[in-house]
């Protein structure tokens, strides 16, 4: 399938190109109920029931497929440190490094193979993350997606790559952090990353460019990484059918860029978080929004005459989330698709990690706002979207209401454990909201490699976490399988130590 020619096909004639994706969507709905999806007949081994599979192949944007996410199947990414997982999403199960092994190796290697049989079986064991948006039924943000437009079921090589080789950056956005941020990484005073990858890896690729259907480079800022432009320029003498997918924050557009884009196999994604100039710069620590509002209008020039086609990402933030209206209009009227990403961490930003009083405020506001009816399939998912994160919302409200409920429930408990536990225990309320996300991390990471009769030797914040578990649950005979629930729940409670440290500085003993 053309996508190319489709995308022009649907910019040049809009009402033709509506009535077709209707007609389109309801063959796509009949289809869903009659393709195999090779579902598990048990059905414990999937985390995600029969009837959401059906639901979202419904409304899948590219018609129903055999399987949940292609990703491990048709995907290899590629980390900054050199470790290959099988998408951007999910840097915890790793499929291998480029230092330790060839391309053709971790392609299909053992790892590989196992996570294909965990996915394959609907099973998000290690996709926790996407799996929330798809329960939430927030479909239009459902992360796999992206490897929905090429998606097949019969391929030797990969059909889509996508490459984070770099932290080189000129922001420290406020929802980053020193990982993918090299001005975040100097700020804090540590050693710049190393570039991990070898020469060999760029001679092993030559195998896999011509198969290539898909290249996602994403950074710190694509722009500046000059191995990209080496990858580039390979793509595109050997492969004229790849399209070349960027993320860039549009401050800095060189004119070797400019020049590749009259090829026509670029495709560019422009971060932007905020409809003004204010909110925006607070979010992206050393940009211009004038200078960057120019190069999108540089870049919709080149969109225009149908040599790129553009998307803007937006990251709904505790406080940003205000701004998504505007940027549903601003994008209609471009007639750009806009994507609303799902973020998570940050904690002390995400939405994800306020309680229902807030999240209840949020909805009651976007709800307010409503949107013309458009003759454009871009602006009609734009709404589309909008409407999906509300519903997104909505689910997170309901499990914000079951950990305020169960706040409520051990609030003296944790009054108890602070007393029994914090001496020799840095002060809290002092921790910046960087640091405390650094402790949430930490918190979740260990209490997850722990069993219920672990013993946590060391009086840190760890046992606090642990101990409180044991007095509400596992004290009362509850399985084991419960336990990183809890413990994810007392991630959020953590969340009110702070007002409680404040109110009773007394129980805090300050180390010498």
């Amino acid at each position: 399938m053309d996508f190319k020619k489709i995308q022009k096909i649907t910019s040049s004639y809009p009402k033709l190109s509506i009535w077709g994706y209707s007609i389109l969507k309801k063959i796509w709905n009949l289809k869903a109920d009659y393709t195999n999806y090779n579902y598990p007949k048990k059905e414990e081994i999937a985390t995600i029931n029969y009837n959401t599979v059906i639901d979202f192949n419904k409304n899948r944007p590219y018609g129903p497929k055999k399987k949940i996410c292609y990703a491990p199947f048709n995907n290899m990414h590629f980390q900054i440190n050199g470790d290959v997982s099988a998408c951007s999403f999910n840097y915890d199960f790793l499929l291998g490094n480029v230092n330790d092994h060839t391309i053709k190796e971790i392609w299909s290697g053992e790892k590989a193979n196992q996570f294909r049989e965990k996915l394959g079986n609907y099973n998000f064991e290690f996709c926790k993350s996407c799996e929330f948006v798809l329960q939430a039924k927030n479909y239009n943000a459902f992360p796999p997606l992206k490897y929905d437009i090429h998606a097949d079921d019969n391929i030797n090589y990969p059909n889509q790559m996508s490459f984070e080789m770099s932290d080189l950056c000129n922001f420290e956005c406020v929802m980053c952090n020193e990982n993918f941020s090299s001005l975040i990484r100097k700020k804090k005073g540590l050693s710049p990353q190393k570039f991990s990858y070898p020469e060999r890896f760029f001679e092993q690729l030559q195998e896999f460019l011509p198969h290539l259907k898909i290249a996602t480079f994403i950074g710190g800022e694509p722009l500046l990484i000059k191995s990209y432009f080496r990858i580039w320029e390979d793509i595109l003498k050997v492969n004229k059918r790849c399209t070349i997918h960027i993320q860039t924050n549009a401050s800095y557009l060189p004119p070797r860029f400019l020049e590749m884009l009259n090829t026509g196999q670029f495709d560019v994604g422009i971060s932007l978080d905020a409809a003004n100039k204010e909110t925006f710069e607070q979010i992206r620590i050393n940009s211009n929004f004038e200078q960057i509002q120019a190069n999108i209008n540089v870049l919709k020039s080149y969109m225009d005459k149908g040599k790129v086609n553009l998307n803007i990402n937006f990251c709904p933030l505790v406080i940003n989330w205000f701004e998504l209206p505007k940027m549903v209009t601003n994008c209609n009227e471009l007639n750009i698709p806009l994507k609303i990403v799902n973020v998570e961490n940050p904690r002390h930003l995400s939405l994800h990690h306020r309680n229902a009083t807030f999240i209840d405020k949020v909805i009651k506001q976007l709800e307010a706002n409503s949107f013309n009816k458009s003759k454009s399939i871009v602006c009609n998912k734009n709404i589309l979207s909008y409407t999906q994160f509300i519903q997104q919302l909505k689910h997170l409200k309901l499990e914000a209401i079951h950990r305020d409920n169960y706040y409520l429930d051990i609030k003296d408990d944790i009054r108890t454990i602070f007393k029994d536990f914090c001496n020799n225990t840095s002060i809290f309320n002092n921790f910046s909201p960087e640091q405390r996300d650094i402790i949430h991390t930490k918190c979740l990471h260990h209490v997850q490699s722990l069993s219920t009769n672990s013993i946590i030797q060391n009086k840190t914040i760890f046992r606090v976490y642990y101990s409180l578990y044991n007095i509400k649950h596992t004290n009362q005979g509850e399985s084991s399988t419960n336990f990183e629930y809890g413990c994810t729940v007392l991630l959020n409670v953590f969340d009110e130590f702070y007002t409680l440290v404040e109110e009773e500085q007394s129980l805090i003993t300050v180390p010498n």
